[in-house]
């Protein structure tokens, strides 16, 4: 694996260094990230981070990284980083407090995607956070564990008054009459609701 070393500051001061990978490339490039405000130490203690970034076709990645050092950042590119030839302009981390609130993100950096013969390979580019992945795998077994087969059983059939409206029902099938202005300003005349 080349991991790339990178100096990343905090006020956005433009980091130079481009980190070059393959199309199609698994497993091959980590960044080593040592993190500061304006040139000393960014304290990363007690602190999360998170990758993030823009490809080329606008589909993104958004990873939890590793806080590897008092003010270190690594983190493993994953395949769908390289799924996309041409260049992520604007790739950076994210510095999270422990309670979840944001404390910035360092400046951006950029990852050149090369070409390849077996680009092909590399699958369909698609936006990347396995974060949002896991919470969505969450939900499937939530509906599965509820007794429901798929998630079109739970939607689409709302129900009023323990009713379900399905085809064409009409409001007066549930009650529901048409009102007037000054009916509904006698209803909530006081402040009270009948």
């Amino acid at each position: 694996m080349t991991v790339y070393d990178l100096v990343l500051d905090m006020r956005k001061t433009r980091c130079g260094s481009v980190v070059r990978m393959r199309q199609g490339d698994v497993g091959a490039i980590a960044v080593r990230a040592a993190v500061t405000d304006g040139g000393a130490r960014f304290p990363l203690a007690g602190r999360r981070a998170r990758f993030e970034a823009v490809k080329p076709d606008g589909t993104w990645i958004r990873d939890e990284a590793d806080v590897t050092g008092p003010s270190t950042i690594e983190y493993a590119l994953p395949p769908q980083a390289a799924s996309c030839e041409g260049v992520i302009e604007h790739a950076y981390f994210r510095v999270i407090e422990a309670d979840g609130s944001q404390v910035g993100s360092t400046a951006a950096f950029a990852i050149e995607v090369l070409p390849s013969i077996e680009g092909a390979g590399a699958g369909e580019s698609a936006s990347y956070s396995p974060e949002l992945d896991e919470l969505m795998d969450e939900m499937r077994r939530l509906i599965v564990d509820g007794g429901a087969k798929d998630y079109s059983a739970l939607v689409g059939k709302p129900t009023v008054n323990g009713r379900t409206l399905e085809g064409d029902m009409q409001l007066a099938d549930l009650g529901i009459t048409k009102g007037t202005n000054k009916g509904i300003e006698a209803m909530f005349a006081n402040g009270k609701a009948r």
